[in-house]
């Protein structure tokens, strides 16, 4: 590019550095809230269950049944105290218009991006805390596995499951 790469301020081709601080010694720009330094919810943990059965069908016949879940909570967030919703400005891409693209792709405008202002960009005062203090988030895997094997003849075998 045509510009200094060691100057973080916008010089010929180059913008601003996200990062102003970038390759220097500062305080960190990150801390924790007291709620993220102690406790159960200081980092991510997950809670496994599994409950599993087994029958006999018939001689040499088997059937196998298991319910498994998985629970995850711990959630962190990172916020950047520097920046707010209102520091960011809304803009829209438009489509190519081509045949080759889906109906209902080919021309359309896509909204919902957002680009920081100028005047925010690369301030930085991280605070990470609990995710709940920002709405409710939850992840839970529940899965059930369902299992078949026959013996039959001179020892002949026949197994078959499906798994969600």
């Amino acid at each position: 590019p045509d510009c200094d790469l060691k100057n973080p301020q916008p010089n010929g081709e180059c913008g601003l550095w996200s990062d102003l601080t970038f390759g220097q010694n500062v305080p960190p720009s990150t801390h924790r809230a007291a709620d993220a330094l102690s406790g159960l919810n200081k980092e991510n943990y997950n809670w496994q269950g599994t409950v599993a059965i087994q029958r006999q069908l018939r001689p040499n016949m088997g059937l196998d049944v298991g319910y498994f879940r998985t629970w995850y909570g711990g959630f962190l967030a990172t916020d950047n105290l520097l920046v707010t919703p209102a520091d960011y400005d809304e803009f829209c891409i438009t489509a190519p218009v081509d045949a080759r693209l889906p109906g209902n792709v080919s021309g359309k405008r896509f909204c919902g991006n957002y680009d920081i202002k100028p005047t925010k960009f690369g301030l930085v005062d991280n605070l990470i805390t609990q995710a709940s203090h920002y709405g409710q988030q939850s992840e839970v895997f529940d899965g059930v596995d369902v299992g078949f094997n026959a013996r039959f003849g001179r020892g002949g075998r026949f197994q078959g499951g499906v798994s969600t």
